[in-house]
C-alpha cells in the first residue's frame, strides 16, 4: 500500500517497475512536486531501456520530501541511474564490471530490521541503498527487500 498525502494506493508488495508505471498515472501523484520532473524521466526510460532488461528497478527517494527522486535500474551489465528536471533528463552508468567493493550492513532497531548497501566504483563514484532513508515507513519493508535482492545478485555474481 502507498501512502501519499494522506491517501492510500494499492501498489502491491512487488516494487516493480510495470506496477510503477501502473501507479504513476494515478491522478493523486500528478499533484506532487516530483511528478513532472518524473513523467520526463519515465518518457526517456521507454526511450532507451527496454523493458526486458530490467532486472531490479529502485525508485530511491520515492515519497521522501525535500529529496529529489531518481529512478535506479539494475541490467545484467550496469545501473543506470536517472534523474532530472522538467526539461532535462540525466543518465548515469555504473558498470557492474568496475565495482572495485561494497558493503552489506543489517541492523535491528525496535525489532525492526534495516540494511545498507554501499557499492563503490573503480572512477571514485558510488551507490548507496539505505531503506530507512531511501522512502517512507510505508514502504521501508518492500525497499529493505529490494536492497536484499541487489545484495543477493552480487555475491552470487
Amino acid at each position: 500500500m502507498l501512502v501519499l498525502k494522506g491517501e492510500c494506493y494499492k501498489m502491491g508488495d512487488n516494487l516493480s517497475y510495470r506496477k510503477f508505471l501502473e501507479w504513476f498515472g494515478n491522478y493523486s501523484f500528478t499533484q506532487t512536486k516530483d511528478y513532472y520532473k518524473l513523467k520526463n524521466c519515465v518518457s526517456k526510460v521507454k526511450e532507451f531501456i527496454p523493458d526486458s532488461e530490467i532486472e531490479f528497478f529502485y525508485p530511491q527517494n520515492l515519497l521522501v520530501e525535500d529529496s529529489d527522486t531518481d529512478l535506479i535500474f539494475l541490467t545484467k551489465t550496469k545501473f543506470i541511474r536517472i534523474s532530472g528536471s522538467e526539461t532535462k533528463t540525466f543518465f548515469e552508468v555504473f558498470k557492474l564490471k568496475d565495482i572495485i567493493d561494497f558493503n552489506f550492513e543489517v541492523s535491528e532497531e525496535f525489532g525492526i530490521e534495516n540494511v545498507l548497501l554501499n557499492i563503490h566504483f573503480t572512477n571514485h563514484r558510488h551507490l548507496t541503498f539505505n531503506n530507512t532513508v531511501d522512502t517512507n515507513k510505508h514502504w521501508q519493508n518492500s525497499f529493505r527487500a529490494k536492497i536484499k535482492g541487489i545484495y543477493k545478485m552480487l555475491i552470487n555474481d
